[in-house]
């Protein structure tokens, strides 16, 4: 390769793939929409609570779980929404940050749910 034709391919702007940005677009969409359906779980479930006496139930444990989840997976939310925008940035792919933030979701709130159940039970 001449260095006229290696300066030429250097200067390149990388285009974009319309299914990377779609794709990226719908799993940062569908990951939102998992942490609100969660969270609404979350205070439905701390206001079932209500009935439950003290000493019983671990109430405190449990609520503390769930609104410590809920800003946690928030966080990692925006976190993964900022990795995709700069991913976007740099005209790199950036589906797979998209999704990541998508399971981490998913799997913040079962993880919180658990620790949720485990904290009434103790």
């Amino acid at each position: 390769m001449s260095s006229t034709a290696h300066i030429l391919s250097a200067g390149a702007v990388r285009r974009r793939a319309p299914w990377d940005v779609a794709l990226s677009v719908v799993l940062l969409v569908v990951a939102y929409l998992a942490y609100w359906i969660g969270t609404v779980f979350a205070f439905v479930s701390l206001s079932i609570l209500a009935p439950c006496p003290d000493g019983v139930c671990g109430t405190a444990q449990a609520g503390g779980v769930q609104f410590v989840a809920a800003l946690v997976i928030f966080l990692l939310g925006v976190a993964g929404t900022a990795a995709t925008i700069v991913l976007f940035l740099f005209r790199r792919r950036s589906w797979w940050a998209a999704a990541t933030t998508l399971v981490l979701t998913v799997a913040g709130w079962f993880t919180a749910f658990g620790l949720y159940s485990a904290a009434l039970t103790s």
